[in-house]
């Protein structure tokens, strides 16, 4: 019996050697920091940070049986921050979402919002709001 033991396990040991485990764990995880990235504003907000607007973004799901998942708003409004870092920007106002007719689908939703590059507030001080520098000459 501890022959049979030892063979399975010098077999499992040697066998799974080569074994390559491919997942999409790092894409996920990417998607997940980049989404953190993009911070949401209102219009006002985005208008009086000197915000440079960098075009439109839209996102879609359709729920195509009943056994797939119901699109929802959350998964889409990542989707559409995903959009806004590809494009090069750290800010997206949200303009909304709306259920839509589309052949072929149960549920079909439709998210939009504007993509903007945020100017980071600790790079643009006044000079007025800068503290003294203290110099020492040797």
């Amino acid at each position: 019996m501890n022959k049979f033991k030892t063979i399975g396990l010098v077999l499992l040991l040697t066998g799974c050697g080569g074994i390559n485990i491919k997942t999409n764990t790092g894409s996920y995880i990417s998607h997940k920091v980049k989404t953190t990235l993009v911070k949401e504003y209102t219009l006002l907000e985005a208008h009086q940070s000197g915000a440079s607007l960098l075009g439109s973004v839209s996102s879609t799901s359709c729920q195509a049986s009943a056994k797939d998942e119901r699109p929802n708003q959350e998964s889409l409004n990542k989707s559409l921050k995903l959009k806004v870092y590809n494009l090069g920007g750290n800010g997206i106002v949200l303009e909304g979402c709306s259920v839509q007719v589309s052949a072929g689908c149960l549920k079909f939703l439709e998210c939009h919002g504007l993509a903007y590059q945020i100017p980071d507030r600790n790079q643009h001080h006044d000079a007025s709001n800068k503290p003294p520098t203290n110099v020492t000459a040797f």
